[in-house]
């Protein structure tokens, strides 16, 4: 697993358990054990616990902006966006 592939993995187990108690309530311990990683490698990929979602925000943002260029004029944006399911973005 390269570094990009790495934390996008952190990333995701990151905000899934923000999901569940807050962020303010998550320390890096809880990220590095669901990951299934120590948590020395958790401060190598990121420099601050809340930076631990980036990676999953910039690919979500990323893919939104790829929808809307795709957007065609005959649609509503919301229709759009619905027919190329990213409502759960």
């Amino acid at each position: 697993m390269n570094n990009a592939e790495g934390r996008l993995a952190v990333s995701r187990h990151a905000c899934a358990l923000s999901g569940h108690a807050g962020a303010p309530g998550r320390v890096v311990d809880d990220i590095a054990s669901d990951a299934g990683l120590s948590t020395r490698t958790i401060w190598r990929y990121f420099r601050t616990k809340e930076s631990c979602v980036e990676p999953v925000l910039a690919k979500s943002l990323d893919r939104f902006l790829a929808a809307v260029d795709r957007w065609p004029p005959e649609l509503s944006l919301a229709d759009h966006l619905a027919e190329t399911s990213l409502r759960t973005l």
